[in-house]
């Protein structure tokens, strides 16, 4: 058969042992599904909920894929492994987290849509995003922007009140002042004063 269901007993792993006809072995293959399961146990409350709300954006949130276009954003193992990752740091208290990593794997995508949800989740938050190179920016604000664009309505929090070279920033609501998202790329030739007092 093309799909198979299965339900889920217990919450021990975040992945599925799978038996079939291919070589006769078995594999592991990540579990993507309603039910919260997680590598980090110890991540507690409220980060937990938050995680739980992120995986939820996920499943919304179109993303760019040379493969098939625009698609949901269903997480790699290397891409829910990083995002629990980020989560557990949270929850001990640790604000910098820096990934030493390869090449398609995922994270920038993955960033891309921490990035939004943290910025329409939170209220009034003051962001800097810092590329590489002035090209690059460009091209991340774009992908971002498409992204956001892309969202359902109830995850969205409406046009922006600005988005241009230099920052992206959304209106004030009831009970929700807007986010700001400021622009920069690296200065690869001279120390400078890159994102102090602004970010």
């Amino acid at each position: 058969p093309e799909r198979v269901s299965v339900s889920l007993a217990a919450a021990r792993s975040g992945r599925v042992i799978v038996y079939g006809p291919v070589r006769g072995r078995a594999r592991a293959v990540p579990y993507q599904g309603p039910e919260l399961v997680i590598d980090f146990p110890e991540i507690a409350e409220p980060w937990r909920g938050h995680l739980a709300r992120f995986l939820r954006f996920c499943e919304a949130i179109p993303v760019p894929s040379k493969e098939a276009g625009r698609v949901r954003l269903i997480l790699w193992a290397t891409q829910r492994y990083a995002i629990e990752a980020i989560f557990a740091a949270l929850t001990a208290g640790i604000h910098d987290v820096v990934f030493v990593k390869g090449r398609q794997l995922g994270l920038s995508t993955l960033l891309w849509a921490l990035d939004l949800f943290w910025l329409t989740t939170f209220s009034g938050i003051q962001g800097m995003y810092i590329a590489d190179d002035e090209s690059n920016k460009e091209l991340h604000r774009d992908l971002l922007s498409q992204m956001y664009l892309g969202l359902p309505t109830k995850w969205s929090r409406g046009p922006w009140r600005v988005n241009n070279r230099l920052e992206l920033a959304w209106h004030d609501q009831a009970t929700w002042h807007g986010s700001r998202l400021m622009w920069a790329f690296a200065n690869k030739q001279n120390e400078g004063q890159l994102g102090r007092s602004r970010g």
